[in-house]
């Protein structure tokens, strides 16, 4: 037992190790780099620059964000080897949550650490910056998501409706915390933790022990099945997005139609639900817990909510970037699934398909987001009585919110299918290079270029860097679209639409901003081709993984 034990923990040890240093490496170089890089006098935080506790719930969102996220994706490949192991379910679940909330608190105590030294001082713990508590309920956080997970293998409304409950209630019970005085008091820090705060985290915490155990035993004997309501209601969904047909009206579909929903099923419908579920609830957490911190305060909830709704795109752009390009390809030897690389279509039409599905995905999880918003305003004008609708001296939402909408839309579609491209070429040392060379730039550059090049040099070397940066985008586009033409996998209409839809944006984005230096205004407009590469990268990558 204790081998099996050994063994679990080494491979979760081997998974995790690398994107543990980058996820803590990130958390500390960005406020480093942005400290010295604005130029700040002393500490981050001082000398005029603000209270640190200001900062506390970024680092708080970014930081679990990032270390829960690991464990995910540590144990997401894991799941029949871990089965397969000669234990019983109760030890195994239990080793599973013990795993993961030790891994959490680790890497939290340890960029907490590395913040004192780098920028508070020796009051940190009792003043300004809380470690105890937000550490233990990130615990009870850890094992509760593990509980979630085991009792939703077997999906219900119901269910549904209890994960979502409890969710909101401890993002409430979190964020009251550091309201002792109640909701129309100023914040505090929550430094101290009292006796029954930690009494209520340790009884939750062994209900969702209690929970998980018996849910993972469930799962792992094959007896979770979901519930007959919710099965219809997915067979509609389903239904209702691919176009399949119910089977008491069977079509004859097309072998392109045929071969778009069978990618759809195997890869894409899983990763729409577990990851648009996760969306809806986070984020109608975020606004309810941002209403009641900025009471009538409306231009603090309009910044929160644009704020929350473009950094959970981004993060649910990766997540899906991530979940449909692995879903694709084999996970060893990194080809194509024998479904789809058998096909008898030409390059250019399996591209397509598969394509087409990437836009529905993200047209599905953006439409979420929106809805949770749309929800979260509907329930600031009616339930809490702020007149959000009408803001801004009369200026209706749809103006003051829709131009964020569409930043938070692009910056979606860019990170997740450029996301995906990279990850349907199945080259690991293609992979490696480019996720490598963005490393070097973004956590060894900056602090090269801010600690190193003398100061009266920086503005000459950053235009250097932005413009060799802006002719690496140009010339890496141009060939991508260049090989894709000549290879047949798109169509010359194609191209000229992209280069119609860059032209436009660049001199509408010209006629909105005016920035100094000229520099950067190209190197800015130069980004919106990354927004179009995917339809030339996609096709080489499918096409160059289909023929290795």
């Amino acid at each position: 037992m204790e081998n099996s034990f050994f063994i679990v923990t080494k491979v979760f040890g081997k998974r995790v190790w690398w994107q543990a240093l980058l996820a803590v490496g990130f958390l500390i170089l960005l406020p480093l780099s942005a400290r010295d890089g604005l130029n700040f006098n002393g500490n981050l935080f001082y000398e005029g620059e603000g209270n640190p506790f200001d900062y506390f719930f970024s680092f708080v969102s970014f930081s679990w964000l990032l270390f829960i996220g690991i464990c995910i994706h540590a144990f997401r490949d894991c799941r029949k080897f871990i089965f397969a192991l000669p234990l019983s379910s109760a030890s195994m679940a239990s080793w599973l949550m013990l795993i993961s909330a030790g891994f959490v608190v680790f890497l939290s105590l340890l960029t907490n650490g590395l913040y004192r030294v780098l920028f508070f001082d020796q009051n940190w713990l009792s003043e300004y910056w809380p470690v105890l508590g937000p550490t233990l309920f990130v615990t009870t956080l850890v094992i509760v998501g593990h509980s979630l997970y085991w009792n939703f293998q077997s999906q219900s409304f119901l269910k549904l409706l209890f994960s979502a409950a409890v969710v909101i209630g401890l993002g409430w019970w979190f964020a009251s915390r550091f309201f002792p005085n109640g909701i129309q008091n100023p914040i505090v820090p929550w430094c101290r933790v009292t006796l029954s705060e930690y009494a209520t985290m340790l009884a939750v915490s062994l209900g969702a022990w209690w929970l998980g155990v018996a849910s993972f035993k469930r799962v792992r004997c094959g007896d979770a099945k979901p519930s007959r309501p919710w099965e219809q209601i997915s067979l509609w969904f389903n239904g209702s997005i691919n176009g399949a047909q119910a089977a008491d009206a069977p079509v004859c579909l097309s072998r392109t139609d045929s071969l778009g929903q069978l990618h759809w099923r195997q890869s894409c419908s899983g990763a729409v639900r577990m990851v648009g579920i996760a969306l809806v609830i986070l984020l109608s957490v975020t606004i309810l817990v941002s209403l009641t911190q900025s009471g009538p305060d409306l231009q603090l909830f309009h910044e929160t909510t644009s704020l929350a709704l473009l950094l959970f795109s981004i993060i649910s752009a990766t997540l899906l970037g991530i979940f449909l390009g692995e879903g694709l390809v084999n996970k060893e030897k990194r080809e194509l699934i024998p479904a789809l690389a058998n096909a008898p279509f030409s390059d250019q039409v399996l591209a397509s398909a598969l394509l087409w599905n990437l836009m529905k995905s993200i047209g599905v999880l953006f439409a979420f987001l929106l809805l949770s918003l749309a929800l979260g305003y509907l329930a600031a004008e009616f339930i809490f009585k702020h007149d959000v609708i009408l803001w801004n001296e009369g200026l209706p939402v749809l103006q003051s919110v829709g131009f964020k909408v569409l930043v938070a839309l692009a910056v979606y579609w860019c990170i997740a299918a450029n996301l995906v491209s990279l990850l349907w070429t199945g080259r690991n040392w293609f992979m490696i290079s480019v996720f490598a060379c963005i490393t070097v730039l973004s956590f060894i550059g900056t602090p090269l270029y801010i600690f190193v090049v003398p100061r009266d040099w920086q503005p000459q070397v950053g235009q250097m860097i932005l413009s060799f940066l802006t002719l690496l985008v140009i010339s890496g586009s141009v060939t991508a679209f260049v090989m894709a033409l000549r290879k047949n996998l798109i169509r010359f209409r194609t191209v000229v639409g992209s280069a119609l839809f860059v032209v436009v944006t660049t001199l509408l984005f010209w006629n909105v901003w005016n920035s100094h230096p000229q520099v950067l205004r190209v190197f800015c407009s130069s980004l919106f081709l990354l927004l179009v590469i995917p339809f030339a990268t996609i096709p080489l990558a499918v096409s160059w993984n289909r023929h290795r």
